[in-house]
């Protein structure tokens, strides 16, 4: 039986190969994954949310709020994500949660490290093509963790060269490459692999984005909004290096 004024979640991810799909109920979270190309995901989103609504003893009319990642990352899956989730908020005069993934990168990082270091700079890196990646960077001082310059889609070669100038110890890079992203940190030895998952999704909203590090919060409400299905849009970052 749910407890009285908990919302039920169903949230999806659908911007790496890794198609993911999370339902909060209860108190708690259920994820279920499926690793296929981008092409599939439309074909797999289907059985999938069956499949986790059974588990979950749920009908899809029980669930009260949506969310999803707007991106960046892949077109295709962008596009399919979106448009499945704005299908069903329509169809059951649901709202959507959104978020983007810069910032569900960043609370899988600050879910995995246990601290922050005064003046440490760090460093997001999205999966794109081979020798690209959506960037995002933030600065930790005097106990507030902001982001530094804008969101950018540029080479690999370009963001070494990045680095390179920052000249600094404590640098922390995290991202979802991990050939690419080892490619660049061989020597720093500060690389954490974080995947973008649907489960953040959840967690930014349970937790009003009030993560502590150092027991300092460094997030704040604009990490995510809450929006009308009609409001729903994607977030695509083009190329900055032409």
């Amino acid at each position: 039986m749910r407890k009285q004024n908990q919302p039920i979640i169903l949230a999806c991810e659908t911007t790496t190969p890794t198609l993911s799909l999370s339902l909060y109920k209860n108190g708690r979270v259920i994820t279920t994954t499926k690793a296929k190309d981008f092409a599939q995901h439309s074909s797999l989103m289907i059985p999938m949310l069956d499949r986790l609504l059974r588990q979950t003893n749920t009908r899809l009319s029980d669930v009260t709020l949506f969310g999803v990642n707007i991106g960046p990352g892949s077109f295709t899956g962008i596009r399919i994500g979106l448009s499945f989730i704005k299908t069903l908020a329509l169809e059951l005069k649901r709202n959507i949660i959104i978020t983007n993934s810069f910032f569900l990168m960043l609370q899988g990082l600050l879910q995995k490290i246990q601290k922050i270091d005064e003046g440490s700079h760090i460093i997001l890196l999205v999966k794109s093509l081979k020798s690209e990646a959506y960037h995002s960077e933030y600065k930790y001082s005097h106990g507030i963790l902001k982001q530094s310059g804008k969101e950018s889609y540029d080479r690999y070669d370009h963001i070494k060269e990045r680095l390179k100038k920052l000249q600094q110890k404590n640098i922390i890079i995290a991202g979802n490459d991990l050939e690419e992203c080892n490619a660049l940190t061989h020597d720093l030895k500060s690389f954490q692999y974080v995947k973008i998952d649907s489960r953040n999704i959840i967690d930014i909203y349970l937790s009003k984005n009030l993560k502590l590090v150092n027991k300092s919060k460094v997030f704040s409400r604009s990490n995510y909004k809450i929006i009308s299905p009609k409001n729903l849009t994607p977030y695509y970052l083009r190329h900055t290096y032409y």
